[in-house]
Formats: structure tokens, sequence, C-alpha cells
């Protein structure tokens, strides 16, 4: 077959139009630093090497003995925990109402502890605005806890429940912690108020001691503020 001369034209201008050898890109500048930062790269093993988390920020210290009273109570509480039977007499100097029972009951000595867990009959005494009001008796219970014993007064319209706490050198006293309710509302823990679970921050927290005066007969000062204003609970069997 014989080529003719249009053909041979035709070939010479493809072969000078053919592109040239592709050139390698130049890599491109480094990110600015704080600009999004590429992935990176896989380690020996193949793997990402994955960024340090940051360490997380020490929350408070509540590692402790949870049976010390003195760690849990909120500062006005430990004053009240440490409230002294003169102390509330000479509130109630000038008192009027049911004083004399009150202070007749205020005036007896602390005995030996001894058992005190079971079914009790409770009367409650308070003093507010320089009058004392006595009150008939209700029902109350004292069980034995991990921590020493729980008390709770189970009848009448004003309640009252909580812990009780040993006292560092003091086998005589009990330290009290915790809240009162009214009528069947359910009992209530003792919340300081640094504590997120509490809506009410604490207004219905109770502190105080208790004691024996007798065989069969106990005593607590409750919520002495060091004002007229406390409660006195006389326990008895």
């Amino acid at each position: 077959m014989h080529t003719t001369p249009a053909l041979l034209l035709v070939a010479l201008l493809a072969a000078c139009s053919s592109p040239a050898p592709s050139v390698p890109a130049a890599p491109s500048p480094a990110r600015d630093a704080g600009q999004d930062s590429p992935p990176s790269a896989p380690d020996a093993a193949g793997s990402v090497a994955a960024t340090p988390e940051p360490t997380p920020e020490a929350g408070p210290d509540d590692a402790g003995d949870p049976c010390d009273w003195a760690r849990l109570a909120l500062p006005r509480h430990r004053a009240m925990v440490d409230a002294t039977p003169q102390a509330l007499l000479d509130a109630v100097a000038d008192a009027r109402g049911d004083v004399a029972p009150l202070r007749t009951l205020l005036q007896r000595p602390a005995l030996a502890l001894g058992e005190i867990d079971g079914t009790w009959r409770v009367r409650s005494l308070q003093s507010n605005a320089g009058t004392v009001y006595a009150y008939p008796w209700f029902q109350a219970r004292i069980s034995p806890t991990a921590c020493g014993h729980a008390f709770a007064k189970t009848t009448g319209s004003q309640r009252r429940s909580g812990q009780l706490y040993p006292m560092a050198g003091d086998d005589t006293r009990l330290a009290f912690l915790g809240a009162s309710t009214v009528n069947d509302d359910p009992p209530r823990a003792y919340e300081p108020e640094r504590s997120p679970q509490s809506q009410r921050f604490g207004e219905e927290n109770s502190a105080g001691v208790l004691y024996r005066i007798g065989p069969d007969e106990l005593l607590m000062l409750l919520d002495a503020d060091g004002g007229e204003r406390f409660e006195v609970y006389h326990l008895r069997r």
C-alpha cells in the first residue's frame, strides 16, 4: 500500500503536538500555627498517634471517716452540738411560760450513756422569743447503725430524725445531725448547704447533742444557736 503525501503531513503534525512529561508539584508551605492540623502520621506499628487528653481538674477531697460528725457538720451546727445545759439555762433566765420543767431537766447531770436502743416516749420543750412551750408525749425510736444510732420522732405534727454519732473523748454524749419534717412527710437526712442535691439549702437541718439524765431518761439539746431559740427533747420509757 502506498502512503499519500497528505497522510505523511498529518502524522508529522501529531508527533509535534504530544504533551511533555509531567513534573512533580512542589510541596505546599506549612500551615500557620493555631490552624487545624492534618491527621497525625502513622507510627511504626501503623496506628495513628493519639493526642493526649488533658488531666481532669482535681475535685474536693471527700475522703475521710464517714462517721466523723465534725467533718460532716457545718460550722454553725458544730456549735449546736457543743451547746451546754448551762448556756440554755442562761438563755431562759428571764423567760415566761413552762420554764420550771425545762430548768429542772437542764440542771440534771449527765450519766453513763449505756444502752439506748429501743422505743421511747418523747416530749418537746421549745424556747422561742422569751417564752417556753411544753408539748405532750409522743413516740420515738432509737436504732443501731454502722456509725452509732439512728433517732426518729415518729408521731406528732413536728418530727425529727437523724444520726447519733459518738464524740471523741466523751463517752456520755452523742452528736446529733438530722432534719425536721412535718406530719407524714418522708424523713430527711442531714444535708450540708454545699450539697448539690438539696434545692432548699439545708433549711430543715437540725443539730444537737444527746445524753442520759436517769436510768430510763435521755435529754436532747437541739438547734441552740446561742440565743433564746432552741428545743429540748425529753425521752422516757
